[in-house]
């Protein structure tokens, strides 16, 4: 349902990751005298191309996912299975944009000398984790509403 707090941050997590699968995966930006004539992006680059495929993916499923768990609202438990899943891919297309960036800044630095930065886009995974989190807060407290609930017929 989705006046419950919890479907409004799921549905934070799939405007996020909606962003990040869009807007490109572009994390990297480049400062310095070259970088106004540079364009580098990780789909430029030979070895990080299937990096690119599987993290457009691994964000995709994010999307999918968090929207999937909207609709769960009837079976709390699998939501909150869902949401630790959720909570894995998400730590996952981090990890791997981390590890692009790294590559990325070593190879740019060795071919063209500029160095780079990391982009606004390292913050959605994190905005993301925080989102989960609390949306998995908001399903445990309805889950001990229930429990009280019952209890109390």
């Amino acid at each position: 349902m989705i006046q419950r707090i919890q479907s409004l941050f799921l549905l934070l997590v799939a405007l996020l990751a909606a962003l990040a699968l869009f807007g490109g995966w572009s994390f990297y930006s480049a400062s310095g005298v070259k970088s106004a004539s540079l364009t580098y992006t990780s789909s430029t680059i030979n070895d990080v191309r299937i990096t690119e495929v599987f993290s457009l993916l691994l964000m995709a499923a994010v999307m999918g996912l968090s929207m999937v768990i909207i609709f769960l609202y009837k079976n709390r438990k699998l939501q909150l299975l869902y949401c630790w899943l959720l909570m894995a891919l998400v730590l996952l297309t981090a990890i791997m944009a981390f590890l692009r960036y790294r590559n990325l800044s070593a190879q740019l630095l060795e071919q063209t000398g500029v160095e780079g930065r990391i982009g606004i886009m390292f913050l959605f995974p994190l905005l993301m984790l925080v989102a989960i989190s609390l949306a998995m807060r908001g399903i445990w407290k309805d889950e001990l509403l229930v429990r009280n609930m019952d209890r109390l017929r």
